[in-house]
């Protein structure tokens, strides 16, 4: 962290693990990097994949369900004709 030019380690407020720094009052410049840490970069790796087999579950349920040329195992029904429907006649 760099406050005004100056590189300044960071306080950790306890309830938040809050970044305080001391600064004068008036108007300071802030300046701030944040790097990937390891233990995002691991949570990264492990949500993409678990993201892609819910899609790929739900997808495939979906799937089974639709009477669709996708779905070749399940035979589509043919409409019942009705022999008092008016339309049919």
């Amino acid at each position: 962290m760099e406050v005004n030019g100056q590189v300044t380690t960071p306080e950790r407020g306890t309830p938040f693990n809050q970044i305080i720094l001391p600064i004068l009052a008036g108007v300071s410049e802030i300046q701030g990097r944040f790097i990937r840490t390891p233990d995002r970069l691991l949570g990264c790796v492990l949500s993409a994949p678990s993201i892609l087999a819910v899609v790929a579950i739900l997808l495939i349920a979906w799937l089974g369900e639709k009477k669709t040329a996708w779905n070749l195992s399940q035979a589509v029904d043919e409409p019942v004709h009705n022999p008092g429907d008016s339309a049919a006649a």
